[in-house]
């Protein structure tokens, strides 16, 4: 389980096209809601496939994927002097509370303006 989430934490990276494919497009849109149905849809897989496929090729789900890439953007915005309001809200998380949660959960720390 630590070794799947210190993979998740790096860069994805895959030898399977559509995964590639997937990750751009998950990289492009970040901010943007992502459901795992219409991601599906879009590139003509069942979500079951879908979800097996990207744990097996990244080592994480889609999900895990996603909250790691906008909290390392959230960090990014917070050290180039957005305020963490700011940076949770452009980052595309639901909650002010959800986002700091997870964020102490990632980088062990809360976020702060510094």
């Amino acid at each position: 389980d630590r070794r799947q989430r210190q993979m998740c934490k790096e860069t994805a990276f895959s030898s399977n096209k559509k995964i590639v494919e997937i990750l751009d497009f998950l990289n492009k849109n970040l901010t943007n809601r992502i459901s795992i149905d219409e991601l599906a849809d879009k590139f003509y897989m069942s979500r079951y496939h879908l979800m097996h496929t990207f744990k097996e090729e990244t080592g994480c789900t889609i999900g895990s994927y996603i909250t790691t890439k906008r909290l390392l953007l959230a960090r990014d915005m917070i050290r180039d002097g957005s305020s963490v309001s700011a940076a949770c809200d452009s980052c595309g998380f639901g909650s002010y509370s959800s986002f700091i949660r997870a964020y102490r959960k990632q980088f062990h720390s809360t976020p702060t303006n510094k």
